[in-house]
């Protein structure tokens, strides 16, 4: 019997279901939103529960076959608390920028289960991923060049993986990091059996593969089709592979819902796919450590953005409210990070949840362009001055800088919310 008096959410929004109300509160980590904004004393402020955090990687090593190590890939979200809390529960880290790995080594973490991946690494980053003893994920011919040219001017041999572009297309994903077409991201697998024949392995210490072709994908289906190729791909490799494969990474590309007909990710079917994958690649696989990397998928549906009501106006027919946070704090919100056609994150007015709906209203922010923008055309009960807007599955890829014109704003807080 639930005696806490708190309502779940499960029949709004599925990026509401990790929450709860009780009377007009939205509730996070057992507390009020209101009483964790009104500790912070200031808005907008961005709120991450920890137990979504550690619940979604749980069910993910509940899902996952056995042995799959998990790495959490610090750029969807390096808010340095988080991320140590985060390293009570992974296996590792992604990183993709040098403060991102110093963020990691701060943590602790032994440098052989950090990786690093991204297509423009500059001589002096990859100087200090070399040093640090850190897994180096190749991206090009210059980047294999440049690793055998610091490695020997430091004296050392560079962990390194070779990223692979598997050239495949993932449909429904929000964010395609592989093409037929090519990418930035990785070498394309058709040119990787020449590159592997005079592959340096005296200079580099060759470790194995790895892949990120997609992210957002919410169809299991799809996913494991893309998966399996990839397996495919990497047993290819693994054939003509200069040293003894010891690790692949798999990437992620596990999605997260947003949108209105969006639906949660069949993680059990993902999971019961890739064991079946795994039996059927038994033989090239056995002994390999098996990596796969989450970012939203652990931390997006964590987190919620709380805006502040500065002002509500009327404007030919229209109703516009206007909140002290924006796109210079939430650019993923504003439609300008991975949309094509800018749709509405889930949304709530948190000290009004068991009010009516009674009004449609375009929410904008406080910055001097049209661009600013948080909801259009979103339906949501009577609003007045310092009612405080949530905008949910926040944890992830929203904070940015202010953009040039826009410094005098203030950054938006972030609050850990610990049950």
């Amino acid at each position: 019997m639930n005696t806490s008096g708190l309502l779940s959410l499960n029949d709004a929004h599925p990026a509401m279901r990790h929450f709860a109300c009780k009377g007009d509160e939205l509730y996070l980590a057992g507390r009020a939103v209101q009483a964790w904004v009104e500790e912070a004393s200031s808005t907008p402020v961005y709120l991450y529960d920890t137990s979504v955090v550690r619940s979604q990687i749980g069910r993910l090593r509940d899902c996952l076959p056995s042995g799959v190590k998990i790495s959490y890939a610090i750029k969807a979200n390096p808010f340095e608390p988080l991320v140590q809390r985060i390293n009570q529960w992974v296996d590792g880290f992604d990183v993709a920028s040098l403060q991102e790995l110093e963020l990691a080594l701060r943590q602790g973490v032994p440098p052989e289960h950090i990786s690093f991946a991204g297509p423009g690494k500059s001589t002096d980053t990859l100087k200090r991923a070399i040093e640090a003893g850190i897994i180096i994920n190749l991206e090009s011919v210059t980047e294999i060049k440049r690793c055998v040219d610091l490695g020997s001017e430091l004296g050392l041999r560079p962990r390194v993986c070779i990223r692979v572009n598997p050239g495949l297309d993932v449909r429904a994903s929000g964010m395609k990091m592989s093409s037929s077409e090519g990418s930035p991201f990785g070498i394309d697998f058709i040119q990787l059996p020449e590159i592997l024949k005079d592959f340096p392995v005296s200079s580099l210490e060759l470790l194995g593969l790895h892949v990120y072709g997609c992210s957002q994908q919410l169809d299991a289906e799809r996913l494991l089709a893309y998966l399996a190729a990839v397996l495919e791909q990497f047993k290819t490799l693994a054939s003509i592979f200069p040293v003894p494969l010891r690790q692949i990474n798999l990437g992620g590309g596990f999605g997260i819902p947003y949108f209105p007909k969006d639906q949660p990710l069949d993680l059990e079917l993902v999971g019961q796919g890739l064991a079946e994958l795994f039996v059927q690649h038994q033989g090239w696989l056995d002994g390999t450590d098996i990596r796969m990397e989450f970012g939203r998928f652990l931390v997006g549906e964590a987190g919620v953005y709380v805006s502040r009501v500065l002002d509500i106006k009327e404007s030919g027919g229209n109703t516009y409210v206007i909140v002290d946070g924006g796109m210079h704090h939430h650019l993923a919100n504003a439609g300008l990070l991975g949309q094509v056609v800018r749709r509405n994150y889930p949304i709530a007015v948190a000290n009004k949840m068991s009010r009516a709906v009674v009004q449609r209203v375009n929410i904008c922010g406080p910055l001097c362009t049209p661009l600013d923008r948080v909801a259009t055309a979103v339906d949501l009960p009577a609003l007045e001055i310092d009612d405080l807007i949530a905008i949910f599955s926040s944890g992830a890829y929203g904070l940015t800088a202010s953009p040039t014109g826009f410094l005098s704003q203030p950054s938006a807080l972030e609050i850990l919310c610990q049950p």
